[in-house]
Order: C-alpha cells, then structure tokens, then sequence
C-alpha cells in the first residue's frame, strides 16, 4: 500500500535537495548576493532530514510485523540501494581522478565519492540498527523518540557551539561513520509514523493549519538566522548539524503533512509522481548539476540563470530517471521504483 503523503514529502525533499545544491554552489564561489543565497540555503535545509524520516517511516510500515525479515531486507537494499551506489561512486572517481586503492576503499565506506552519496551509507547503518531501534520503540515509543531528540539536540548543540575553539576537523574523517548520532531523531521519529500511521494521521485532522503555518514561519526565520549567524561571524555554514535546522525540518515534516489534504490537484500530483522518482533524481542531479554549471559559469550569479539551472536540473535528472527506471538495467542504476 503506497501512502501518498510519503511520496509528497519526498517531492518536496527532492526539490530542496537540488535548491540546497545550487545554493551551495553560489556560496562556495560567492556568486551572487550572499545573503539570498544564505536564505535559500537555510530554507531548504529539511531535505535530507526529509528523506531519513521518510525511510524509518517506510521501513516500521512494511517491516514492523514481519519477525524474519532482517536479512532478506539488508540483501533487497544491497541489491536497490547498493548496486547503484557502487556504480554512482566509480562516476564520482573516475570524475575526481581518484585511482589509488586507499582513497577508494575510503571513498566507498564513507560515501565521499561524490558530496551526496554520503547519505545512502547514512541511511545504511540506520538500516543495520533497525531491529535495535525498532525493539526499543515497541518498548516504549515516547520515551525512546524523546530520547533520541533531546540527545540530538545535546550532540548538534556540543557540535555547533560547546566548544568554539576546539578544532574539530578531525571529526571529518569519522563522520560517516558516525553520522547516525547526528540524524538518529528523524528516523526514530519516522519508526514512530510508521508504527503508528492511524494514530499519526488522526492527528494531523485535529491540527489547526493556522497554528502549524505560525510555527513553521518562526523555526523558518530562527533557522535562517542562525545559519546566516554562523557564517557572518565564522566564515562557514554549520549547515544540517544545528538545534534550530532540526526543529526547523521537524515542524517542516508536520506542516507539508498537513499540506497535502490543502494543495492542488495538479501541483499535489506533480510532486507525489517527484517523490516516487526521487531516489534517482537524487543520485543523477549531481552530475547533472556539474554539467549545467560548466556550460552557464559565465551567467552564475544571474537570479534569473540560477532559477533556470534549477528546472532545468529537476528536469533531466526526472527524465533520466524515468526512461532508465523502464528498462531492465535501471534497477541498478536509479534503484528500485
């Protein structure tokens, strides 16, 4: 049973995703007015969250009553989710010049052959906790998920502002191997939905949408503020690991729930069919991205250049996915549709 919802959030997480990406790209080499591009940045920084809570949503949906599932899961992954990683990271190598075997080996257990890979080994290790995190759940849902959310709040905070000059760029190299601790929250709370989608829902009707509007708007402003506070006095973005990102794309996963049952047909529709492509627009818009920043380097900067590499990048990388994921290789390619 699909939950059309589900595929909304990933629309939605999708197009932040490519957003977050272009925003990115005019701050690193400080195109355009820094302070628009720190805005778009900061507004679309619930993408990922997104899509980590959406996969511990999924995951309790179809797997919480299923008492062997746990190897059969892992190998479905390593097939739809695996393949096309490893075959996405040989473009990433082969893109970057890498060829040592070090950097190789490196590269494929941290997800750093090209900057968004990280997150399937992200999602991959929440994966292998799942019957862990599915156990304690069960146990006591409340007390887990506030937990793993005053536990975030506590790592982002040390992450981001407990020890100022502490140099912890060392952190680099372990972050994905530690990168749950970062994210933990989002996917416990998505075990929480899946657990519970009756309940969930049930209580998306009894919020008011003024109220939800409201909140989303504040947490909006405070996370924008921060990021921009961060870079102005710092010099770089904390971009995700930050308190008021987390509650930012917690109230954001509320509010487009909500949403849903208020959009138009037609633009509810374009988002869900986004959503149901989403995983390989992810993995192609990259690439795709480099692409149309080679061929339009001239214009970057231009308002107007950046909107159009946008749609243009959603695009493609939607085209691709869609005509690929009709053959019979487009399983290892774009993953499973």
């Amino acid at each position: 049973m699909r939950i059309d919802e589900i595929d909304l959030i990933r629309g939605i997480g999708i197009i932040a995703v490519v957003a977050v990406h272009i925003a990115q790209h005019a701050i690193t080499y400080s195109y355009g007015n820094i302070t628009v591009n720190i805005i778009l940045d900061a507004v679309s920084r619930f993408c990922v969250p997104f899509f980590v809570f959406v996969s511990g949503t999924v995951f309790a949906y179809n797997y919480h009553d299923k008492k062997k599932y746990y190897c059969k899961f892992l190998l479905k992954r390593l097939k739809y989710i695996g393949i096309p990683y490893l075959l996405w990271s040989v473009l990433g190598f082969v893109r970057y010049k890498i060829y040592a075997p070090q950097k190789i080996i490196i590269g494929l257990l941290s997800g750093s052959a090209m900057i968004h890979l990280y997150f399937i080994i992200l999602i991959f290790l929440f994966y292998i906790l799942s019957p862990i995190l599915l156990y304690l759940i069960k146990i006591d849902w409340k007390k887990s998920l506030m937990i793993s959310i005053v536990a975030n709040i506590i790592i982002l905070s040390i992450y981001s502002y407990g020890f100022p000059n502490l140099n912890l760029s060392h952190l680099n190299n372990l972050r994905p191997f530690i990168n749950p601790l970062f994210w933990i929250a989002y996917f416990m709370a998505g075990i929480v939905v899946g657990l519970n989608m009756n309940g969930f829902n049930k209580l998306m009707l009894k919020l008011k949408f003024v109220v939800l509007i409201i909140a989303w708007l504040f947490l909006m402003i405070i996370s924008i503020y921060e990021e921009y506070f961060t870079y102005t006095n710092k010099g770089f973005i904390q971009h995700f690991f930050r308190p008021s990102n987390m509650l930012y794309s917690f109230i954001s996963i509320i509010f487009f729930w909500k949403l849903y049952g208020k959009m138009n047909i037609y633009v509810k529709r374009i988002l869900v069919i986004l959503g149901h492509y989403s995983f390989g627009i992810y993995l192609a818009h990259i690439p795709i991205l480099f692409v149309i920043h080679k061929l339009t380097e001239q214009y970057w900067g231009n308002p107007f250049e950046m909107f159009v590499s946008f749609f243009i990048c959603i695009i493609i990388s939607f085209v691709f996915t869609f005509f690929l994921s009709k053959t019979k290789i487009g399983v290892f390619i774009v993953g499973k549709v």
